[in-house]
């Protein structure tokens, strides 16, 4: 069974956080629901305008980089129902985009990667690669996660692939990154 990285495709614009303190904030979701109440704030994401943008598009449905997921709304009900229980979907706003989107606070956490006898060094060099050995009966009857210890990517199987296809969503990658079995 191949587990894929989902992961921002190059040919769109790249967001970038408004305010600095917000990297710190969304890389500390690793899980847990977020208040949606007083804390949360819309206006997170703006559009990247380094040298490296030149020449991208801005008609995206999704970007996805590290622990940040944000698809467009409108997918938001088909998301919840492929996903029940698993997600939460924030409200979010993209500075120099219309449309409303929602952040992907996924919530399933499983322990995904076996590191099982490994040292850091040998864990380290298989996570930069796509040979990542996934534990079968934790993914088998997954969609969409992260792992319980390397929680800062999110992983899929084809079934997530398929729905981001059937639904036309443009702006995600998914690149190999292991397999499990």
């Amino acid at each position: 069974m191949t587990i894929f990285k989902l992961g921002t495709d190059f040919k769109y614009t790249d967001l970038t956080f408004i305010e600095k303190e917000d990297v710190r904030r969304f890389a500390g979701y690793k899980g847990q629901p977020v208040e949606a109440g007083g804390s949360w704030t819309e206006e997170v994401f703006g559009l990247s305008h380094d040298q490296l943008q030149k020449g991208k598009v801005n008609d995206f449905d999704a970007r996805c980089y590290a622990a940040t997921l944000v698809i467009r709304q409108e997918f938001q009900e088909a998301l919840e129902a492929l996903l029940p229980g698993q997600v939460q979907c924030l409200p979010i706003s993209i500075q120099e985009v219309p449309g409303k989107f929602i952040y992907v606070n996924v919530l399933n956490i499983v322990p995904a990667i076996n590191l099982d006898g490994m040292d850091f060094k040998q864990s380290m060099e298989m996570l930069r690669g796509t040979d990542i050995n996934f534990r079968l009966p934790a993914v088998k009857d997954q969609i969409l996660f992260r792992d319980e210890k390397i929680n800062n990517f999110y992983f899929c199987t084809d079934k997530f692939i398929d729905f981001a296809e059937a639904n036309g969503i443009k702006g995600l990658k998914f690149d190999k990154a292991g397999t499990a079995g």
